[in-house]
């Protein structure tokens, strides 16, 4: 039964252009997850920090008080120096 559209498909252009929007696709999906399962320390410094450096910019940030911040302190450099 002919329905008058041929026999033609996509085409060579039509598969070139559908895979090189699938790629930008993954590409753009991989980008958005990473941005949302990164911290918000790790986006702030643009690269990875140390435990030291997050403790400090949270305290700097008033999100801990001083209590917390010194014991934290101290009980992450015991900790690195075990290592």
């Amino acid at each position: 039964m002919d329905w008058g559209y041929g026999n033609q498909g996509m085409g060579p252009f039509g598969w070139i252009g559908g895979g090189i929007m699938m790629i930008l696709f993954v590409i753009l999906a991989i980008w958005i997850v990473r941005q949302l399962t990164q911290s918000g320390d790790h986006r702030i410094t643009g690269g990875r920090t140390s435990a030291l450096e997050v403790l400090d910019q949270r305290f700097a940030r008033g999100e801990i008080p001083l209590e917390s911040y010194t014991r934290d302190r101290e009980v992450l450099k015991k900790a690195l120096r075990e290592k």
